[in-house]
């Protein structure tokens, strides 16, 4: 072998030991990034609380409550407070968002409470009602940090 003034076993082991030192390094901030990333995301997440106030008739009231989420996840499931139907939802995933609905039979009718909590764009909610007309007020929601979705079932 040549010698050429540079001991080349020396340079091949100071190159992989960098190298290692390299990788190791990039595997180690990738898996904070991985663990930490999502728990600071979350902490920034908007909430939201619904509520469905049953001000209507008194011979009707909510029952059979059915729910889904498009995006988020719940923090309270929706459950009956009184004559009242409450939830609560977070952002999740990568987005953030809080989609879903909250439905509940009342009366010979069944009545869906949307909302809709973007990270970008307007907070927006609606209410839509299946079987016989039922009289509501329309629906509120508010926008920053902590939403409040409020749906207001009204004597006729």
């Amino acid at each position: 072998m040549k010698n050429n003034g540079m001991n080349e076993p020396s340079l091949v082991n100071t190159v992989h030991n960098k190298t290692t030192k390299l990788a190791v390094l990039f595997a180690l901030v990738g898996a904070m990034m991985i663990l930490l990333v999502p728990i600071l995301i979350e902490q920034g997440y908007a909430k939201t609380t619904g509520v469905a106030r049953d001000n209507g008739p008194v011979d009707r009231h909510f029952s059979n409550i059915k729910y889904h989420l498009d995006f988020g996840r719940w923090v309270q499931f929706p459950t009956f407070v009184g004559s009242s139907i409450e939830w609560k939802t977070r952002g999740a995933g990568i987005t953030g968002n809080e989609k879903g609905f909250v439905s509940a039979d009342y009366g010979f009718s069944t009545i869906t409470f949307y909302f809709n909590n973007p990270v970008v764009g307007k907070n927006s909610c609606n209410i839509v009602v299946s079987g016989p007309p039922v009289s509501f007020l329309p629906c509120r929601i508010t926008s920053g940090q902590n939403v409040v979705a409020e749906y207001i079932v009204v004597k006729p």
